[in-house]
């Protein structure tokens, strides 16, 4: 059964625009931020991922906990080179003495 509803509609572009953001994400990781960066200034998938944000209270908005970066980092370790694990790495260093 086919849904014309408002909300689907959304729903399905929204899952549009990600599969199509992942897909350049796998096609070229270095070259990624700069092409979300073209698919985003469209205005209306920003608009539609910006309703999205203010709806489902998205946290990838937010800063990461120390806690979580370092659990992350304990199980990665060198694969987490962001800067914003710069702030937990002595933490982790002095965890292992």
């Amino acid at each position: 059964m086919l849904c014309s509803d408002t909300k689907h509609d959304k729903r399905t572009k929204l899952l549009d625009v990600a599969n199509e953001l992942m897909d350049l994400w796998i096609e070229d990781t270095r070259d990624a931020e700069s092409r979300i960066l073209v698919i985003a200034n469209d205005a209306q998938d920003a608009q539609l991922l910006e309703d999205w944000i203010a709806e489902t209270g998205d946290q990838g908005q937010a800063t990461e906990s120390d806690a979580g970066l370092l659990a992350a980092l304990k199980r990665w370790g060198d694969k987490c080179v962001n800067p914003e694990y710069d702030r937990v790495r002595s933490q982790l260093n002095e965890s292992k003495n």
